[in-house]
């Protein structure tokens, strides 16, 4: 039997849009990863940031810039990778930083890509969306601004980014841009500094019908380390009990309800070769690669064990070869693969390799079951009668 298109598959669907656009990005997100084409890719504009937050991985200063004799990438420089990749098939590039707005060539390099006829998405801490910015943005519309907010108060993000008055730019700027009509989604970073705030944050995003979602797992990785991680990280207890106190609230549901909403979670789709057990599990290397701030090519914006440069490795084709070859070597995450519990420690081989230096091996500090056994205990009792009662496939 023939095996239906996409084409078929949506036509089988009702009008309703949404439910359209969900199923074609799934089914096109797939077909891109199983062949291996660079349809995403991440410029990583400028290590700075107007913001100081301790726990960044990637935070640097001017002065720290120059003691290394480097210096930070400018049009011209960001045209040849531009150019290189939208040659090797890219159609989505995602602005980041540090704090892309900032660069001194945003508005440049924005405007060469969208007059590339390219998807742009842009990540930022909304705090320096000028005037400029703002008319670029509605002149030409990004694809989305991924906004990640750092708290509910001046207090919060003073507590946090180490800055005065960035609350008061950053969500004056949100209402600037929502009445736009830009399409803005929130991320929020957790930390000691700002659990305090989770449901504050969460109906802020509800009022403005704005999806958000929350990243408990602070990076141990480039200027981050274990100690300032270990410091600053909110136990997974108190996150969950945030967390739990929120939805059982906002959907007035019982405790038994949350765990089973808690397991019913979908897995992501596996993406490595199930038979040698080898490759990584996200888009990295299938459908994304990242240029850093200094110009090297790699497979995560997380991840520098393999690092290219494009002028001295035989350009972007060859380049993504050998980041193709690498991702699909990296041995899996086994243990992990098989648990019940594995979207809760975050299935990302640079954070597990970040915290243990070996690809392969689960992080201690990022195992819901070791971290919580007794937890584990009683979700897998709930699993168990859950899949015996035919709830679980």
């Amino acid at each position: 039997m023939k095996k239906p298109s996409l084409y078929d598959a949506l036509s089988q669907l009702d009008d309703n849009t949404e439910k359209k656009a969900f199923k074609y990005t799934n089914e096109f997100t797939k077909l891109v990863i199983q062949n291996r084409i660079p349809y995403n890719t991440q410029l990583e504009l400028t290590p700075i940031c107007n913001f100081n937050c301790k726990i960044c991985y990637v935070h640097m200063t001017n002065e720290n810039i120059i003691a290394l004799g480097k210096s930070v990438m400018r049009f011209p420089q960001w045209k040849y990778y531009i150019d290189g990749l939208s040659d090797l098939g890219v159609m989505s590039f995602t602005i980041t930083g540090g704090e892309c707005t900032i660069h001194p060539d945003f508005v440049e390099i924005y405007k060469y890509i969208y007059d590339k006829g390219k998807s742009i998405v842009i990540m930022t801490n909304a705090s320096n969306i000028t005037d400029e910015i703002l008319d670029l943005f509605v002149q030409k519309p990004p694809e989305k601004i991924k906004v990640t907010l750092y708290g509910a108060s001046e207090e919060t993000y003073k507590n946090f980014c180490g800055v005065d008055n960035a609350y008061n730019k950053v969500f004056t700027n949100i209402d600037r841009m929502l009445s736009k009509k830009l399409n803005v989604i929130f991320s929020y970073t957790v930390s000691k500094d700002n659990i305090c705030d989770f449901e504050a944050l969460y109906e802020y995003a509800k009022s403005k019908a704005i999806k958000i979602q929350a990243e408990n797992n602070l990076l141990n990785y480039n200027n981050s380390d274990s100690a300032t991680v270990d410091e600053n990280s909110v136990l997974q207890s108190e996150y969950d009990e945030a967390e739990r106190s929120y939805w059982k609230k906002s959907l007035k549901i019982t405790d038994e309800e949350y765990e089973k909403r808690f397991l019913l979670r979908p897995f992501s789709t596996p993406h490595f070769d199930t038979q040698t057990k080898k490759g990584l599990t996200c888009a990295a290397g299938r459908s994304l690669l990242v240029v850093d701030w200094e110009g090297y090519l790699k497979p995560c914006n997380t991840m520098d064990v393999l690092k290219l440069d494009p002028k001295t490795e035989g350009g972007f084709e060859e380049c993504w070869k050998k980041i193709v070859e690498f991702a699909d070597n990296v041995p899996i995450l086994e243990e992990c693969e098989k648990c019940i519990f594995r979207l809760y420690c975050k299935l990302c081989a640079a954070r597990h390799y970040g915290d243990v230096g070996e690809f392969g091996k689960p992080s201690p500090r990022l195992c819901f079951k070791k971290k919580y056994p007794e937890r584990a205990e009683r979700l897998q009792k709930i699993y168990d009668q859950m899949k015996a009662n035919g709830e679980i496939e």
